[in-house]
């Protein structure tokens, strides 16, 4: 009989006798090393330099460093590991947090090569899927900012890791290992309760001693040790922290809603509906035709059927797994649904190892007798994987590359040099919110100066009471009581009109570089000028600049057409000023100019390049119904790009974005051979500018 398939054995390996595992050798303990070390370099390069991003990572980039309490559940082993990066002695704050997920990535990848060791697949097999899991999108999103997904991917890994290692070698320490891995792993992210049913499973089809008493009071000193780290909430909560999102009283009650994550309850299976569920799916199914390719799911099929056929209850444990994870995301409402898929791409990527692994056994067995020509194709194979997953990484690090990403940084820098002190900077987003608490209590800049921010909603109602001494005022994140009386209010919610109905007559303040008149002044005779204006980003206009934007052969009036989209191509320095020469479109829909390099303006100039202008987002058409009709429509990538950026403008030239993602307004000057000369950007959530803030300081007293 032909000697059996290694690693594929008809059976589960017999538990051998607790003792030394056999030694590794040295280009194991090499590849290993590599798997951390590549993808480490890799996120490090593509690592975003300082503050931006969303409103949470921005609220992570300072969290640990104030020890505060962020949203429900408070993470709080995150917040702790956190405050040992905050206290790096290099970097910028919000850089040495940034690191800490691109540190967890690279060790997720590396302890995804050691758990498919596991499996008994080759380390170059086990290498490859733990790197091509380390280059789908989504994970290195998340690796280059501050997030908790990393730090919940290694925990995943870790906890696999120790149980395959436990039921192969029946050392139990490591089952003990697995269970304090997996009870800490509750303190950074609480999707790990999905992986309950596999370790459970795996715990009762490998070892049953293990609940002897003894075993379940060391396991349940373990659970208490994990449930221990939110004893740092009730602590934080009693003493106080100049940031904290556990907003009800203390006591017991309200400390079990909130590490429970109460606030997300109605969010936990609310894509209940067929309709939403089906999309859902099918947006992972797209996750993963476009993230792992075809090629690499097709070794992802062949090594579940190989791992059933030889270890069904491995092929359960790891089902269940993914099963677990996948259930909890598309039932889970939120639009970054993609970084919930994280933790079945890992489950999958082990799949990969056994399946390719398999492969190229089979090659290396069938080709051994053949002709010198047609010996080697397992080689041949191996390398053409290597290739891709090489390819696959160039690609994605193009994509979620965050190293230039300095603009957020930039503009906070100026406005904080620039303002003036005894200030109450008001805002009406989440976002714009934790960028100011960035600088003032993260970098703890103009110290002394008493500036203080809040997030509201109604702007004219908290200036009001503000203004007339009332307490217990509350903005979207605490209590204003200690705010000293009688600051200069600056709103930065781009709500002007909402402050002059309430009789304040506000002054529009500049804070760096960021007019747009002076950029279109500024734009040399013959640059194609590329506009992409959305919803509320005509506030960002006046007459001074709309007359610019008509010299340069534009002529729609935009001036109070708040709801509505707008996509121009124009030419500086054309000499029939007021009249269309390029394209226009101004509708209160979605609108968009697609062209080809070659296709002439009216004055037959040629287009040096393709070009894309896109404008959605409108006050009927938000964002949400722009994302809804994606999915109807099955624009897979419109929907991914829509659900990562958020953005309702988009310049495109080439195929490559060039300006940054917005909200609001986008301009972009580029020149004959299509090289961009400058960009401007408003992001009319937050109002921040590409160069600059713009602010409106409000009048001690509104006109009688």
């Amino acid at each position: 009989m032909p000697s059996e398939r290694p690693g594929f054995r008809k059976a589960p390996r017999p538990i051998q006798p607790p003792g030394q595992p056999a030694p590794r050798p040295f280009t194991t303990w090499l590849w290993g090393i590599l798997c951390v070390l590549i993808p480490f370099f890799a996120y490090l390069h593509t690592l975003q330099p300082g503050l931006g991003g969303s409103g949470d990572n921005a609220k992570f980039q300072f969290i640990g460093r104030v020890l505060g309490i962020p949203h429900s559940p408070g993470y709080p082993g995150y917040v702790m590991l956190n405050a040992l990066f905050a206290r790096l002695p290099f970097g910028v704050l919000a850089y040495r947090i940034n690191l800490m997920s691109a540190l967890f990535g690279a060790l997720a990848v590396g302890t995804l090569f050691w758990a498919a060791l596991e499996l008994d697949v080759s380390p170059f097999a086990a290498a490859l899927s733990a790197l091509l899991f380390g280059t789908t999108r989504f994970f290195w999103d998340k690796a280059v900012v501050a997030e908790v997904y990393t730090l919940n991917a290694f925990y995943v890994a870790a906890t696999l890791l120790a149980l395959f290692h436990w039921r192969r070698s029946g050392n139990r320490r490591m089952f003990y290992l697995a269970c304090l891995i997996y009870a800490l792993s509750f303190g950074n992210h609480l999707t790990m309760i999905t992986l309950l049913p596999a370790f459970a499973f795996l715990v009762i089809c490998t070892d049953r001693s293990v609940f002897h008493p003894r075993s379940i009071v060391i396991v349940t000193l373990l659970v208490l040790l994990g449930a221990a780290q939110y004893g740092y909430i009730a602590v934080r909560a009693f003493t106080g922290t100049p940031y904290s999102e556990f907003f009800a009283p203390l006591s017991a009650g309200s400390l079990l809603s909130f590490a429970m994550a109460g606030q997300y309850r109605d969010f936990v299976f609310g894509a209940s509906s067929l309709a939403r569920l089906q999309n859902h799916f099918a947006l992972y199914l797209h996750a993963l035709w476009s993230q792992f390719t075809p090629f690499a799911l097709i070794f992802i099929g062949w090594g579940i059927a190989a791992t059933i056929r030889s270890r069904p209850r491995l092929a359960a444990t790891l089902g269940l797994a993914w099963a677990g994870e996948l259930a909890f995301a598309i039932n889970f409402v939120t639009l970054d649904i993609g970084s919930f898929f994280i933790p079945t791409f890992l489950v999958l990527s082990l799949f990969f190892a056994v399946g390719f692994d398999h492969a190229l056994h089979l090659l290396q067995r069938y080709t051994s007798r053949k002709p010198f020509l047609f010996r080697h194709p397992s080689n041949l194979l191996a390398l053409s994987m290597a290739l891709l997953v090489a390819l696959l990484g160039y690609r994605t690090s193009l994509s979620a590359d965050q190293s230039g990403n300095v603009q957020d940084a930039a503009r906070m820098d100026t406005l904080f040099n620039q303002i003036a002190g005894h200030s109450l900077l008001l805002t009406g987003s989440y976002r714009q919110n934790t960028f100011f608490l960035y600088k003032l209590l993260g970098e703890n800049v103009r110290q002394g100066d008493e500036i203080y921010a809040a997030v509201t909603f109604d702007p004219a109602s908290l200036v009001k009471r503000y203004r007339s001494g009332e307490k217990g005022l509350v903005s979207g994140y605490g209590s204003l009581d200690a705010v000293p009386r009688g600051l200069q209010i600056y709103d930065f919610g781009n709500r002007p009109e909402r402050l002059r109905a309430a009789g304040y007559t506000p002054e529009a303040v500049q804070f760096g570089d960021g007019d747009l008149r002076t950029l279109l002044e500024q734009a040399p005779d013959g640059a194609f000028v590329l506009l992409a204006i959305a919803g509320e980003g005509v506030n960002a206009l006046d007459e001074r600049t709309i007359a610019q934007m008509r010299s340069l052969g534009l002529h729609a009036d935009l001036l109070g057409k708040e709801g509505w989209s707008y996509v121009a191509v124009g030419r500086s320095g054309w000499p029939r000023a007021g009249h269309i020469f390029g394209w226009e479109k101004l509708a209160p829909g979605p609108v968009e100019i697609a062209a080809a390099r070659g296709a002439l303006l009216d004055d037959g100039t040629p287009l040096p390049a393709d070009i894309l202008l896109f404008s959605r987002g409108t006050r009927a058409r938000g964002r949400l119904s722009g994302l809804r009709d994606d999915l109807l429509a099955h624009r897979w990538r419109r929907f991914w790009d829509d659900l990562r950026i958020a953005r309702t403008t988009e310049i495109r030239i080439n195929g490559t974005r060039v300006s940054q993602p917005g909200q609001g307004l986008q301009v972009v000057i580029m020149d004959s051979s299509a090289r961009v000369l400058n960009s401007f950007t408003i992001d009319t959530h937050t109002t921040l500018v590409l160069n600059g803030t713009r602010g409106y300081k409000v009048p001690e007293r509104p006109q009688p």
